[in-house]
């Protein structure tokens, strides 16, 4: 399968930053704008194009940025420096850039998600933040294989990049608000941790993380001090006590024995806790890696959580369709179409609704309707709402049957959004059904091409000025790839451009197919 990502036309409301070490406080300007009115030699800058230059203790950067793409220079005693963005009131800018750590979902077939990762990613903290243009991301393995069996190279680079830290282009740690709300709505995340501290030994690992402050508030005297609380141990390659170590992902479990052993070693920090213990569910939960390809020990912080998919899968539905699409590729299509909250959504080969099941999960307050030529014949309505109803989601504004083709059925759909373009399209178009009726049959996708130029030239645009397109196409072996996409001509007369494209093997008698994000130029 492909991925075509299309991205607006509009300016990137990202920032792209540059670090800078101060290497003589002494010539360090001050400023109204911070909390210290002189900046230390244990801080670092980092510039923004457009937002000025922003604070962050040295710590906050990661050590492997250090040394490389860094210039060290002394500021100027004219020189002044101003927050870049806004940071929560709840947390320092300490702990807002803190480094982080991605746990991805496992690979249960080649190829099947690897791809999309950091693509998924990338578009969603752009929808939850409203950026005009998807965040470039550095991302670099935390583990490297050093066990007795030989991997092949894809096993190596799964092993490699299951987990990965995750920071800007530019070596910065993504700021908390960014990556919590993001992998919330990421079907390829299954944790994110924040770096707490990293050291040598557990002893040193413990007088890190005390001298960073970040866990203060569930400590004793802290805001939250009652706060549960758990420990839990990683160990991966030569460091692990057996061969289930040499794993990754969340079924790995290393020995109780072992466990109790690291937490002992940091009695200097864990002694200063003053909640309960729960094992499940805790306030507070703290993971330590071992194993790393640094050769350090990690102690981190769970903050966030990927969705649980599994809530939408075929065999949770009422109504389902003979080819339903898997929940995974559900999310993936709306998170690459940046559905958010408010957003008029509209999914023109609707089957069973999986795709606005969706949107909905993860943008609940987007308005949804969904088009069906097969509604009432193999598909019901009332089981589809009633699948939105038993979830607690929003049901559709309208489940239209008819051919997405028809003017009036398209009519139908602007009425149930207010007369008003939609916002994103998000479907799965019925390949190798429509080119049954006939040698000369279009594609769907450009057949749906079509009807949008139609309607934009009409003077009623079915898609907004800066919307997304997100479809899934398969394409079956020996298929021309080209033949089943809008040529140049077609996309200009629906106002569209495309960005990116993906690849992913599906089974042996489908093998390719395409993802497509079009979006309408700005023109």
């Amino acid at each position: 399968m492909l991925l075509i990502q299309a991205a607006s036309r509009s300016a990137s409301a990202f920032c792209r930053s540059t670090v800078y070490r101060v290497v003589n406080p002494a010539r360090c300007a001050r400023s109204r704008h911070l909390s210290s009115t002189t900046l230390r030699a244990d801080q670092v800058l980092f510039r923004g194009r457009n937002q000025g230059t922003t604070v962050l203790p040295t710590h906050c950067v990661p050590r492997r940025f250090f040394g490389r793409n860094l210039s060290a220079r002394a500021l100027s005693a004219d020189e002044t420096v101003t927050p870049a963005a806004p940071i929560s009131a709840t947390r320092t800018p300490k702990e807002q850039y803190r480094e982080k750590i991605v746990l991805w979902r496992g690979e249960g077939t080649a190829g099947y998600s690897l791809q999309f990762r950091h693509l998924e990613l990338s578009n969603a903290i752009a929808a939850v933040h409203e950026l005009g243009s998807a965040p470039e991301l550095h991302f670099n393995g935390m583990l490297e294989y050093d066990g007795k069996r030989q991997l092949s190279e894809r096993e190596l680079g799964l092993f490699g990049g299951a987990t990965e830290f995750v920071c800007t282009d530019d070596g910065i740690p993504v700021s908390a608000d960014w990556i919590v709300n993001a992998t919330r709505r990421c079907s390829l995340i299954r944790e994110c941790y924040e770096v707490i501290a990293m050291a040598d030994t557990y002893e040193e690992l413990a007088a890190a993380a005390l001298e960073s402050g970040v866990l203060k508030d569930v400590l004793k005297g802290g805001m939250n001090e009652d706060a549960t609380w758990r420990v839990r141990l990683r160990q991966y390659g030569s460091t692990s006590t057996n061969d289930k170590g040499r794993r990754y992902g969340k079924n790995v479990r290393s020995p109780l024995r072992a466990e109790k052993r690291a937490i002992q070693s940091m009695a200097a920090l864990f002694s200063q806790f003053a909640g309960r213990v729960r094992l499940k569910d805790p306030d507070c939960s703290l993971f330590l890696f071992e194993g790393t390809k640094e050769g350090n020990i990690v102690l981190a912080r769970l903050i966030a959580k990927g969705p649980k998919t599994s809530a939408i899968a075929p065999r949770t539905r009422i109504c389902i369709t003979n080819t339903p699409l898997e929940p995974v590729a559900a999310y993936n299509l709306c998170n690459l179409a940046r559905i958010r909250d408010g957003d008029r959504v509209l999914d023109t080969y609707a089957g069973s609704c999986a795709t606005l099941l969706a949107a909905s999960s993860l943008a609940p307050n987007c308005i949804t309707v969904g088009i069906e030529i097969a509604l009432k014949k193999f598909v019901k309505k009332e089981d589809i709402i009633e699948d939105f109803t038993s979830r607690g989601l929003q049901v559709p504004s309208a489940i239209i049957c008819g051919d997405c083709m028809s003017r009036k059925i398209r009519d139908k759909a602007r009425k149930a959004v207010g007369d008003e373009p939609f916002d994103a399209i998000v479907t799965d178009p019925p390949y190798g059904i429509r080119e049954k009726a006939g040698d000369d049959a279009e594609p769907p996708l450009i057949q749906l091409f079509t009807v949008i130029a139609d309607d934009r030239e009409a003077g009623n645009p079915l898609l907004r000025v800066g919307g997304r397109l997100a479809a899934f196409v398969p394409v079956a072996p020996g298929q021309d790839l080209h033949s089943s996409l809008p040529d140049g001509e077609l996309m200009k007369r629906a106002g569209m451009e495309l960005t990116d494209m993906r690849d992913q093997p599906l089974n042996e008698k489908l093998p390719d197919g395409l993802w497509l994000l079009p979006v309408p130029n700005s023109k």
